[in-house]
């Protein structure tokens, strides 16, 4: 009995944790600079119902945790300024190109 009592103990305390097993990755198919259509949803996708860069950002900044963005060759313009606009904001100084 003491012996399977300290097994369900380990697995309860293992389940507690292990946290998530993965983090969101959002792909860029999109060089267009247009914002999510609603971030926080975990899914990047414009009203045009395509996932662009700035999408992306917003999406993984709206979300708690670690999250990937890949992103094709090509070239990004992020044109969208003003008042009301979602600024994007960066976790690191650099993006790490793989």
């Amino acid at each position: 009995m003491l012996r399977n009592l300290r097994n369900g103990a380990i697995l309860m305390a293992t389940c507690f944790i292990a946290g998530p097993l993965s983090a969101n990755t959002f792909l860029v198919d999109s060089t267009d600079d247009a914002v999510d259509a609603s971030p926080g949803d975990g899914s990047c996708e414009t009203a045009a119902a395509v996932c662009t860069l700035r999408a992306a950002i917003q999406e993984a900044n709206a979300l708690a945790g670690a999250d990937a963005i890949s992103i094709p060759t090509g070239v990004f313009k992020l044109t969208i300024t003003g008042a009301g606009k979602t600024p994007l904001r960066a976790a690191t100084s650099t993006l790490p190109r793989t």
